[in-house]
């Protein structure tokens, strides 16, 4: 076994099986937390909970989420799992790693982009301030998912970054698996006006910048994980159109979004936010794709 471990949370998803990839390209023996346990390199939330992290671990993730997207489940019901998904499983690592007796180095926690509540002329980075009355649902989620993954002052030893992401563009599933045959067929579009802001982010990225915060000491904090391109909605269904040759001008109309997922999860698709990724650039960290045609481009 390498000398070193790595503990993902959700490593079974879509950006967790590409982060641990990337983990075991550098040496590391990745160890996924799951629901279920299907072989040595899997263990479960309930084993991790009674026997805490494995001796030699280094680093702790958490990509554990349900999608938030499902129209063939009632709110009432996903939202619970939406929750108990993110913030609890946060806050169940970030309590075994407080208890460990010896610490990670690093503990990465994920957050999302809609922290920032929609806004049609404001662009926010890492330092805005947000008013608690202008939050919307799920934005008072992502405070609720960063609180829980909260480490004590007293453990500033373990390194904490928190990556806000915004929607992940990438081969083989995301985002892009569920649009793709609408517009493969010719029935693609903006959603509802298309003037909404559309934040995104290629996978690359996300998993580069993880390893980018793994190595370099001096990342510590939040982040924003987002291309510091700002595009709309229809701009970026003219693009996904134009790269697959076909016609991308069949709008999915508001009322045809809120019956099919429900008012709360369609306001994602809805409304949008401007984001900029002020921290990561500040960082040192160079994008691999910062426009939004390079990024589709290899992605289909």
């Amino acid at each position: 076994m390498a000398s070193k471990i790595a503990v993902v949370g959700g490593g079974k998803g879509y950006i967790g099986r590409h982060l641990c990839k990337a983990l075991e390209q550098r040496g590391y023996y990745v160890k996924v937390i799951s629901r279920s346990s299907e072989d040595k390199s899997v263990v479960t939330w309930d084993t991790v909970e009674r026997l805490g992290l494995p001796l030699g671990t280094r680093a702790v993730f958490n990509f554990a989420g349900e999608p938030a997207l499902n129209p063939f489940k009632r709110w009432s019901r996903l939202e619970k799992e939406i929750v108990e998904s993110r913030v609890h499983t946060t806050s169940l690592l970030r309590k075994i790693i407080s208890e460990s007796s010896e610490k990670p180095q690093f503990w990465g926690s994920c957050s999302g982009i809609g922290y920032y509540p929609p806004n049609k002329s404001l662009q926010y980075d890492e330092d805005s301030w947000v008013d608690a009355k202008d939050r919307d649902y799920w934005s008072k989620l992502a405070v609720q998912w960063e609180e829980a993954a909260k480490l004590p002052q007293s453990e500033y030893q373990v390194r904490h970054v928190t990556l806000r992401t915004a929607v992940v563009l990438g081969r083989g599933g995301g985002a892009l698996r569920t649009m793709y045959p609408a517009f493969y067929m010719c029935l693609g579009g903006p959603i509802g006006t298309g003037e909404q802001w559309f934040p995104w982010i290629h996978m690359d990225d996300v998993v580069n910048f993880w390893m980018y915060a793994l190595e370099q000491k001096q990342v510590r904090g939040v982040y924003n994980g987002i291309s510091p391109q700002r595009i709309t909605n229809a701009q970026f269904a003219t693009t996904f159109g134009n790269i697959l040759r076909r016609p991308a001008t069949i709008p999915l109309p508001k009322f045809a979004v809120n019956m099919m997922y429900g008012k709360v999860p369609a306001s994602m698709l809805l409304e949008g936010q401007t984001v900029y990724p002020k921290r990561i650039i500040e960082s040192g960290y160079r994008f691999r794709y910062n426009d939004i045609h390079s990024a589709l481009q290899a992605s289909v």
